[in-house]
């Protein structure tokens, strides 16, 4: 009875790592990189109808409009009233770097810590050393 019971645990025990091994992709197996690319705008139903946060608030405005990603790893970051960056971009589920030369064409990395994202939406920050202030932005996918 007992060599009965070993094989049934085995079994069980079997059936249930081919479930988990097999089983359907859960939210918290979604790869960022396979949401990224299209066009990404403020989320304006969140954050007092702005999509983002400035801290601290020194009344400084969020000048984009939208950022587009493409699946080859290249952006374009439009403004609404400057002419828009462009470069590449790296992306774990943890992070999205952007690297883009700016108008002095220094090279400018840009570290995104991503807080939360779904098919259709994305929560991320980052901070602005050289003006000391921390970025947080709503972005849902047009």
């Amino acid at each position: 009875m007992t060599d009965m019971m070993n094989r049934l645990r085995l079994i069980l025990l079997t059936a249930l790592l081919a479930t988990i091994i097999t089983g359907c992709k859960s939210s918290d197996d979604e790869d960022i990189n396979d949401i990224l690319p299209g066009t990404w705008v403020l989320d304006t139903s969140v954050e007092n109808g702005k999509g983002y946060v400035i801290t601290p608030d020194d009344g400084t405005e969020y000048m984009i409009d939208h950022l587009e990603l493409t699946a080859d790893g290249h952006f374009t970051l439009v403004y609404d009233q400057y002419d828009s960056d462009s470069g590449t971009y790296e992306a774990g589920n943890a992070y999205i770097r952007f690297d883009y030369s700016d108008q002095n064409k220094k090279n400018e990395p840009l570290l995104w810590q991503v807080l939360s994202f779904s098919g259709n939406t994305l929560n991320a920050s980052y901070r602005d050393t050289g003006r000391d202030l921390a970025v947080t932005v709503w972005l849902r996918k047009k």
